[in-house]
């Protein structure tokens, strides 16, 4: 569905921004508010006004997309992007296991 992606950053929007152009990353396919009760207290998974995308927003299948900040993950060295796609399918696979 174009939900898990990797990519490269491209343009850097707004003022609190510790990202960097140029820099790789792996984004979380939820976008949570993070600033809701259950997003403060690290229950990003369950944000009523979560939004998924591909669903709710362009997705990897998209020329170009925004991805809000807090669902970025640095995306290692020396790791492939065929590697560092799967960082999200695995994530779930780990959170459903606790």
């Amino acid at each position: 569905m174009g939900h898990e992606f990797c990519g490269q950053i491209e343009e850097v929007c707004g003022p609190k921004s510790n990202w960097i152009e140029g820099k790789r990353v792996i984004a979380y396919a939820l976008i949570h508010c993070a600033q809701c009760a259950l997003c403060l207290r690290g229950d990003t998974n369950l944000c009523t006004s979560r939004q998924i995308f591909e669903m709710d927003s362009p997705g990897a299948f998209a020329e170009c997309i925004a991805v809000p900040q807090q669902v970025l993950i640095p995306w290692p060295e020396g790791i492939l992007g065929a590697v560092a796609v799967l960082t999200e399918p695995l994530a779930n696979g780990i959170n459903a296991m606790r």
